[in-house]
């Protein structure tokens, strides 16, 4: 999972920011906006797996309660 991941989105993501001239001269920062997305994308499934079972519990419980009533 991890080789593809890097060949279908960070190897593409790191040329065109060589491509784009905007990272470096050399494109020796051209690592920065994969790095920094890369990260992004982390804390997002990190946050999601920290957010679903509450919701789900919320959600159980709501459920369970208005078929009590």
């Amino acid at each position: 999972m991890t080789a593809a991941s890097y060949w279908s989105l960070l190897a593409p993501a790191i040329e065109m920011a060589e491509r784009s001239g905007s990272y470096g001269s050399e494109g020796q920062w051209t690592f920065i906006p994969v790095a920094i997305g890369f990260t992004l994308g982390a804390a997002f499934v990190y946050g999601a797996d920290i957010f679903m079972p509450l919701l789900v519990t919320t959600i159980s419980h709501i459920h369970v309660h208005t078929v009590l009533q």
